[in-house]
């Protein structure tokens, strides 16, 4: 046979080997993701994530971070970051997308 020239066994043996190259990689891929979030390895999945963040101005947003049981409403400027609220995470407040009521209201 000419050296130039493939045989079947060769042309499989290379696409198998092709094949446990990009399996091996897509493992890899998938432990290193795992570790990214915490949970590779036996570790426990993290105790605080954030679970919405809503951006009000160029340096200002309010953030809901869960921690344990918890959940915590968080104002955050680029001086301050203020508790504004909390709650146990499985009671969340219903009314979350009512308008607040103000300190001072205007006077007429």
């Amino acid at each position: 046979m000419n050296a130039n020239q493939l045989g079947w066994t060769d042309a499989l043996q290379m696409l198998l080997s092709f094949g446990f190259v990009v399996v091996l990689l897509l493992v890899l891929l998938h432990f290193l993701k795992k570790m990214q979030q915490g949970q590779g390895f036996g570790r426990s999945a993290r105790r605080m994530q954030v679970v919405e963040t809503l951006g009000l101005g160029a340096r200002q947003k309010v953030v809901i971070t869960r921690v344990d049981d918890r959940e915590f409403l968080l104002g955050v400027t680029a001086t301050d970051i203020s508790v504004l609220g909390q709650w146990a995470a499985d009671d969340r407040p219903s009314d979350l997308g009512a308008p607040m009521a103000t300190s001072n209201p205007k006077k007429t």
